[in-house]
């Protein structure tokens, strides 16, 4: 509020009279031909205009009127805008600029709520006005995640990275949560720092936060572990996150090119097009700039045109830089010179003093020349440029015309400048520096490592030092160079065995680069002889836009193996290379582990239930004969089941329909439903899965159901996909056994299986009992699960897989005919169930334990087993029972296939296992019946949300199939798991378990 006292404004303390605010309408409607503030507006400028308002402002901070300033801001306050944040902004930094930060921090005070003060503090980083900024900050007592967010990132655009990375820690000491903006620009300082041990810090920050990677952060990740020196880090985030945006790519291109790893680069664009992404402008900045680095003028132009003709990508300026850059660097300054005159548009500075640098190179000095006319803002590098081609002209009257314009202009030479981070703490160094505490003693590491240098050969790259003085001047210009002080100081403070990594503003010398070589072949390849105290890694690189790595160089260490001239040398190379690849093999032949992301099941809609009397209406039906219905009612009395279990809608009707059509609609009306409802939960993109597998017994159509599926969600065309059927109620196990295989030999995938059955076609309407069992048993159902060996994946897993063990006793006649599809004397389909279906699975069951129980039962088990077995050999009689093994000790939690109430009952007794062993398998079938190879995940499903289920448990899924199979599938659980009611049993689950023998 203003209060008005004798003519005299209160507000802010400033003591004006108020009728400047009647002045200020003749300041805003005066001339525009004035340079001052106060008459610089047009006369059609309307007063309440915000917009024109912050001009005003934006001119009194640049001019530091702060007479004008006072005007303004009363006119602020006349109408109303005094909290408006982008005006506070403008008032803030202005008062600042004017040397009045109190009036500026009163202004801030009157705007109370923090969603204003952000927005405030967001244009003042906006307008790059940090210092302003930083203040305002420190005035606010109460801040959010916005506030901290608004800092570090403008810090981080003003290119402020030390302060970012402090007020980032400021932020965690706070107790702030970081979210994925804040990490975006935090991994974006590390990124231009080049500092390696903060990267990780923070990367590892965002694992133990368990931030969500978006293409955003995936790309940042990407982008920073390149300019850090790490590509090969690059490369394993790259491989490890999701990739279904181009950024991704894009950064993954762009870390490639800046290493000069251009055949990388050519084999991540093709993957692009095999994943079905489509590359866009930037992806062709970062293969040019590859061709660049790396000198493929052919593959450059290949590029170029493939880009306008076959992806219609119109080539923007920065396209056209990259190419006169390749042309330059390879030496065809004509042709850089010829594309620049035909491009479409006006060609940029960047443009001129790419050609500048390519002639001053190769020394062009006519072309150089027309390069400096056509650059309308000559900056310290382009006359420095231009000096150097005419130094190395020995054109020394010219170069000194070029000096003596820099000094007249007051353009100083940008300094090299470089970094090195040991431990968590960042070192900056300049040429001949001196502000450093411990000079003295880097110069004398510095001066002994010169020495040491050149007693193995080196020479100083004199011919570098563009001026007119003498060769020991020459040589002393080029001891005290910014990366040779940041090495000295790394061996003087690092201990054997450091890696040292040091950044660079600008492109390191020759001269510096082959020092460093030197350096590092001779302690590398001589340091066990001669007892270097410094064994080290080195890197230097320089910021932003080249990394030059310095091992290998194949030619360099060509010459110094011709210096070991002692056959001890290449004996511990020859032993080194055994361990090295001794290591490979063996971390080749680990097996990568997989893991359970989800799954989900099927639960049919109460429509689709089979009540008893289905089979008592059936006589109304005239072919149906009255013995067998009466037998399938039988059988439905003692099956165990309920109610609830259901069938295909078109096995409802009288008579029964069997049609392709309704067993197509049947098995997508349930295959997509499980998969969607997977997807969703898990937010996982159909284009992201690798391995595809579906499994149904007899229902075999084709297309296969794998490509309904494929073509339902739109999936890669490169997935690999696979259609399983004949394998009974089994195949989901042997369908998750391929999985296994595929993912340990394609790492870092994701496969997604499918197990269901269909019961349109396969309905039996004959008279033969054994065929009739199949109508009593199987009912609709299925179940869709995401497995993965990808390493992100391992914190948000249930279970990893430990063991699947697979018994086929098909050698067997009465094993292979239990379970036998086959045509009725009626000439009617269906398939056969025999009476001796227990004892066979018995038997099946027997061989797949012996597999089974060393991989997974304690030794005193295996112990009291193999015991008793001695014993009644021992002593030649049947007496002597044999040691059943008590699976309760190895397990937690058993799934056994649901296949029907008899089965359930005899491995519970041969297994010896309790009633609650079974309970989630007497629970399923008589909830949904015999749902053949998916019943063991709805089993699974009933322990998860009768929230059973503990981190650490082992689960034993038994499945029995045709053929005859008995297979295994042991898991453990990885996580913390909540009961889940988003499942086939939802809101059921409260009451179950159920007692059978009294409902039946």
């Amino acid at each position: 509020m203003i209060r008005f006292l004798n003519g005299v404004n209160k507000f802010g303390g400033f003591g004006k009279p108020w009728f400047y605010v009647h002045s200020f309408h003749s300041l805003l409607s005066s001339s525009s031909s004035s340079s001052s503030p106060s008459s610089s507006f047009h006369h059609s400028f309307t007063a309440t205009d915000p917009n024109v308002l912050h001009r005003v402002l934006q001119r009194c901070r640049v001019s530091m009127n702060l007479k004008a300033a006072t005007k303004a801001h009363a006119r602020v306050v006349v109408i109303g805008l005094a909290t408006y944040p982008s005006l506070v902004s403008s008032l803030i930094s202005t008062y600042a600029h004017c040397n009045q930060p109190h009036i500026a921090l009163h202004v801030f005070s009157n705007v109370l709520d923090l969603f204003s003060r952000n927005l405030v503090i967001a244009s003042l980083m906006k307008d790059g006005q940090c210092d302003v900024a930083t203040k305002v900050f420190g005035k606010m007592l109460v801040r959010d995640v916005v506030t901290w967010n608004s800092m570090v990132g403008g810090y981080v655009k003003s290119s402020r990275f030390f302060d970012a990375l402090n007020l980032f820690r400021r932020m965690l000491s706070a107790k702030v949560e970081p979210d994925g903006f804040t990490f975006a620009s935090v991994i974006t300082a590390c990124a231009r720092l080049g500092a390696l041990c903060n990267a990780k810090w923070v990367h590892g920050l965002m694992v133990e936060k368990r931030v969500e990677l978006n293409y955003i952060l995936s790309a940042a990740l990407i982008d920073m572990y390149a300019k850090c020196g790490r590509i090969d880090v690059s490369r394993q985030v790259f491989e490890e996150v999701v990739r279904d945006h181009v950024s991704v790519w894009n950064a993954m291109i762009s870390g490639l090119a800046i290493h000069g790893l251009a055949m990388d680069v050519i084999v991540i664009f093709s993957r692009m097009e095999t994943e079905c992404v489509l590359p866009d402008s930037v992806t062709f900045i970062g293969i040019l700039t590859a061709c660049s680095h790396c000198g493929l003028v052919e593959e450059g132009r290949k590029y170029f045109d493939m880009m306008q003709n076959r992806f219609m990508i119109q080539p923007q300026l920065e396209h056209y830089g990259t190419m006169v850059d390749l042309f330059g660097r390879a030496g065809l300054t004509e042709e850089a010179y010829a594309l620049i005159k035909v491009m479409p548009m006006e060609p940029d500075v960047v443009i001129w003093r790419a050609l500048l640098s390519a002639c001053r190179i190769y020394r062009k000095k006519e072309l150089g020349e027309v390069a400096i006319a056509n650059i309308s803002r000559l900056e310290c590098g382009d006359f420095v440029l231009l000096s150097n081609m005419y130094c190395s002209l020995k054109n020394w009257d010219s170069a000194e015309r070029v000096r003596r314009r820099m000094k007249m202009g007051g353009i100083r030479k940008n300094r090299g400048k470089s970094w090195i981070e040991l431990g968590n703490s960042i070192q900056k160094f300049s040429a001949a520096d001196h502000s450093h505490a411990e000079m003295k003693s880097i110069y004398r590491v510095l001066e002994g490592l010169i020495q040491r240098a050149k007693l193995d050969g080196f020479t100083p790259l004199t011919d570098l030092v563009l001026m007119d003085v003498s060769e020991e001047e020459k040589e002393e210009n080029l001891i005290f160079h910014s990366e040779k002080l940041a090495l000295a100081y790394g061996v003087l403070k690092s201990s054997p065995g450091t890696k040292i990594r040091i950044s660079k503003n600008l492109r390191i010398c020759l001269d510096c680069h082959n020092w460093i070589k030197i350096r590092l072949l001779v302690e590398l390849f001589l340091g066990c002889m001669a007892e270097c105290p410094q064994l080290m890694h080195i890197l230097i690189e320089k910021k932003v836009s080249d990394v030059c790595s310095l091992i290998p160089f194949p030619d360099l260490q060509m010459e110094y193996y011709r210096l070991l001239e002692k056959g001890t040398i290449f004996k511990i190379a020859d032993m080194l290379l055994v361990a090295c690849l001794a290591t490979l093999y063996l971390a080749c032949r680990r097996k990568a582990p997989v893991y359970l992301i989800d799954f989900n099941c099927y639960c049919p809609p109460s429509s689709y239930r089979l009540p008893m009397a289905m089979f008592e209406e059936n006589q109304l039906y005239e072919d149906m004969d009255p013995e067998a219905i009466a037998f399938q009612c039988k059988i439905m009395a003692k099956s165990g089941f309920s109610e609830l279990t259901s069938i295909s809608p078109s096995l409802a009707e009288i008579p029964k329909i069997k049609a392709l059509s309704f067993a197509l609609e049947e098995a997508e009306t349930i295959m997509c439903s499980v998969i969607k409802n997977l997807f969703e939960k898990n937010k996982i993109n159909p284009k992201t899965i690798d391995i595809l597998i579906t499994n149904s017994s007899v229902f075999c159509p084709t297309p296969s159901l794998s490509a309904m599926v494929v073509n339902k969600f739109r999936m890669r065309s490169n997935i690999m996909s696979f259609n399983l059927s004949g394998m009974g109620c089994s195949a989901g196990i042997i369908s998750m056994s391929l999985a296994k295989d595929l993912l340990r030999v394609h790492r870092n995938s994701l496969a997604l299986i499918v197990s269901t059955e269909t019961l349109s076609l396969n309905w039996y309407t004959g008279k033969v009992p054994s065929m009739l069992l199949s109508n009593c048993l199987f009912r609709m159902g299925g179940a869709a699960i995401l497995m993965s060996s990808r390493v992100q994946d391992k914190h948000k897993a249930k279970y990893k897989l430990q063991h699947i063990v697979r018994t086929i006793t098909a050698q067997d006649d009465q094993s292979h005919g239990c379970v036998y599809q086959q045509v009725d004397p009626a000439d009617k389909e269906g398939v056969s169930i025999s009476k001796n279906i227990v004892n066979v699975s018995g038997d099946a069951l027997k061989k797949n334990i012996a597999s089974l129980g060393p991989l997974v039962l304690p030794l005193r088990e295996q112990f009291l087993y193999l015991f008793s077995i001695i014993c009644r050999k021992m002593c030649c009689t049947r007496r002597i029972s044999i040691y059943t093994p008590k699976f309760n000790h190895a397990f937690e939690h058993f799934c056994i296939h649901s296949g029907g109430r008899a089965i359930i009952e005899a491995v519970e007794r041969n297994l010896k296992l309790r009633k609650q062993d079974v309970e989630p398998s007497t629970m399923t079938l008589y909830r949904f019946g015999n749902i053949s190879s998916s019943s063991i995940w709805y089993e699974l499903s009933y322990i998860e949300a009768k929230g059973r289920m503990k981190c650490g448990d082992r689960v034993w899924q038994i499945a029995f199939g045709s053929g005859f199979k008995c297979n295994s599938a042991v898991w453990k659980c990885v996580c913390d798991m909540k009961p889940d009611t988003a499942t086939a049993w939802r809101d059921t689950i409260h009451s179950y378990p159920v007692d059978i023998m009294r409902t039946n």
